[in-house]
C-alpha cells in the first residue's frame, strides 16, 4: 500500500483527487491540505510515500515547496494544469507529474510509475537531487528568455544528469533515443526524440534536421553535398541525413 498526501489550494481539485484515490486500491490518501505550511507541519510528524503538489499556489508554489520536502523521505509528484511545452520541461527534468483534472486512470498510471522507479532503485524524488531538477525547471525551462542547460535521464538505479553542451546529437532508435556525447559515450533512454525536440525548442544550439536526428550545432564538422543530397558530418565522425524537403530551412537554422 502506498501512502500519500495532497497539497492544493483548489478545493475542487482536492475533491477530485479524493474521488480518484478511492478507485486506486494500492493508494491510501491520508490527508489533503490547502496550505503548504500545514503540509510541512504534518510531514514533520508523519510519513508518506508520495506528496502530490500543485504547481501553482498563492502562499508557496509546489516547486518551492519541493525544496523543503527534500528533507523528508517522500517522493514528489507535481500536479499541474499546464500542458504542451511545460509538460515537456517536466519530462526533460525527470520530474513526475499529473495533469489536472485528476481521474482514477491517471492516478493509477502514476502509482505504476512509482512502483517501477522503486523496483529499479531510482529512489524518491524527495531526495536532494530533486532540488537540482526543480532549479533546472525553474531557471532554464520556465523562466522567460532562458533555455535548458541540462537534461535528466532516468536509468537503472540512478537519474543521470547530462549537460547539453556535451551532447553531440540525439538519434532515434525505435521508441527510444540514443544520446551521443562528446566523450564517445552513448546513453540510451526511454523518451522519444520528439519529446527532446519539443523540450529543447527554446535552445538556440539544437536543430532538428530529420525525424531521426536532433543535433548540437557546436559539434557540426562539415556539410557534405553529393549527388544533389546534403548530409551533415558531426565531430564524432557520424554522417547524418537531413530531411531533404526541409534542407533550405535546416541550413538556415544551422547558420544562425
Amino acid at each position: 500500500m502506498i501512502t500519500a498526501i495532497h497539497v492544493d489550494d483548489d478545493t475542487r481539485s482536492i475533491e477530485l483527487m479524493k474521488l480518484a484515490a478511492k478507485d486506486v486500491e494500492e493508494l491510501e490518501l491520508k490527508e489533503s491540505f490547502t496550505s503548504a505550511k500545514e503540509a510541512l507541519a504534518w510531514l514533520s510528524r508523519n510519513n508518506a510515500d508520495l506528496v502530490f503538489l500543485d504547481v501553482e499556489m498563492p502562499e508557496k508554489n509546489g516547486l518551492d515547496l519541493a525544496h523543503e520536502i527534500s528533507r523528508f523521505p517522500s517522493s514528489v509528484v507535481f500536479v499541474t494544469a499546464h500542458t504542451g511545452f511545460a509538460i515537456k520541461a517536466f519530462e526533460a527534468c525527470a520530474l513526475d507529474y499529473l495533469v489536472k483534472p485528476i481521474y482514477p486512470e491517471k492516478l493509477r498510471a502514476c502509482i505504476e510509475r512509482y512502483f517501477y522507479r522503486r523496483s529499479k532503485g531510482l529512489g524518491a524524488h524527495g531526495k536532494p537531487q530533486v532540488n537540482e531538477q526543480v532549479d533546472e525547471l525553474l531557471n532554464n525551462y520556465i523562466a522567460e528568455g532562458s533555455y535548458p542547460k541540462r537534461i535528466f535521464v532516468n536509468m537503472v538505479g540512478e537519474t543521470r544528469v547530462i549537460a547539453l553542451e556535451s551532447v553531440v546529437y540525439f538519434g532515434a532508435s525505435g521508441p527510444y533515443t540514443k544520446i551521443y556525447l562528446s566523450s564517445g559515450e552513448v546513453v540510451t533512454c526511454s523518451e522519444s526524440i520528439k519529446s527532446y525536440s519539443e523540450s529543447l525548442e527554446k535552445h538556440p544550439g539544437f536543430v532538428r534536421i530529420h525525424r531521426s536526428y536532433l543535433i548540437n550545432k557546436e559539434f557540426l564538422s562539415s556539410i557534405i553535398r553529393k549527388q544533389g543530397n546534403i548530409n551533415l558530418k558531426m565531430s564524432n565522425g557520424d554522417v547524418l541525413a537531413i530531411a531533404q524537403q526541409r534542407r533550405a530551412e535546416i541550413l538556415q537554422q544551422i547558420a544562425s
